[in-house]
């Protein structure tokens, strides 16, 4: 068993590396690329079936929720999955 004062010693003695600036910023504007198109496309699901098509917008609103209540439950478990799965 180690002291607290071995543990720190231990954790700090770890190199940082550090992700460049320019590469982060990079992967995030892919990132937003794709959350905007997905949301806009999102957002105009709504209008062109409750005003165009004349369907009850709460329909709508419970069609377009539940992909996003199966994701709160399988989100977490698959996350789990891959984290703890050890392969080649």
């Amino acid at each position: 068993m180690t002291s607290m004062s071995e543990a720190t010693a231990i954790s700090t003695s770890a190199p940082v590396t550090r992700v460049p600036t320019g590469e982060r910023i990079r992967w995030g504007l892919g990132g937003f690329t794709d959350v905007t198109i997905i949301y806009g496309v999102f957002s105009l699901i709504t209008a062109i079936y409750v005003n165009a098509l004349g369907v009850n917008a709460v329909l709508v609103g419970i069609a377009c929720a539940i992909p996003r209540l199966l994701d709160s439950f399988t989100d977490p478990v698959i996350g789990y999955l891959t984290d703890n799965t050890r392969s080649r």
